[in-house]
């Protein structure tokens, strides 16, 4: 397997998830995560009690961004083997933004963030129907006809400005991709 070489938005799964300590004793998760394809990167996360900005030690930010990416698992780090493998995590499909960063003149990749599948940096579908008609109307897209006009609370910076009308003939509507 090749290791995973280019900065962005990754989709993975866990191959393997071990519980130890770093060099210098912190305790650690290291996560070998592969993509589609094949190459792979390792992450690691640290339970240390040194305190960031925001007030959260490094333990708990660890342990959120953990239990944040992986929904399914529930959160119990004893379930650990005897060779420190945490097979809970085994398997889980997540999302990864890697970075890059010089060092000592080689270009090193890193997992800066380890987030919930298919979040693609933390993004979540927009279920609010009326929302995505008003917005694919400031798009130009005309919805069919007899569709249910929507109201939807949009604030007036995103509200569509009156045009001149623009007649179109001949026009058949395949699918509504909004399902209206």
């Amino acid at each position: 397997m090749a290791k995973i070489t280019t900065t962005g938005y990754h989709d993975c799964t866990v191959a393997t998830a071990t519980i130890g300590e770093s060099s210098n004793g912190t305790p650690q998760i290291s996560l070998v995560l592969v993509a589609e394809g094949g190459d792979n990167i390792r992450a690691y996360r640290y339970f240390s009690d040194k305190q960031g900005k925001d007030g959260k030690t490094v333990a708990e930010r660890s342990v959120n961004e953990l239990k944040e990416a992986f929904p399914a698992w529930d959160g119990d780090f004893t379930a650990v083997t005897e060779t420190g493998l945490l097979t809970a995590l085994e398997g889980l499909d997540c999302n990864i933004k890697v970075d890059s960063e010089e060092y000592n003149g080689k270009t090193q990749y890193r997992v800066a963030f380890i987030n919930a599948p298919g979040s693609g940096g933390n993004s979540k579908p927009l279920e609010n129907k009326a929302i995505l008609r008003q917005l694919s109307a400031l798009a130009g897209f005309s919805a069919p006809v007899g569709a249910a006009p929507s109201t939807p609370n949009v604030p007036a910076a995103m509200q569509k400005q009156p045009s001149a009308e623009i007649p179109v003939d001949n026009v058949e509507i395949v699918d509504d991709p909004f399902g209206s």
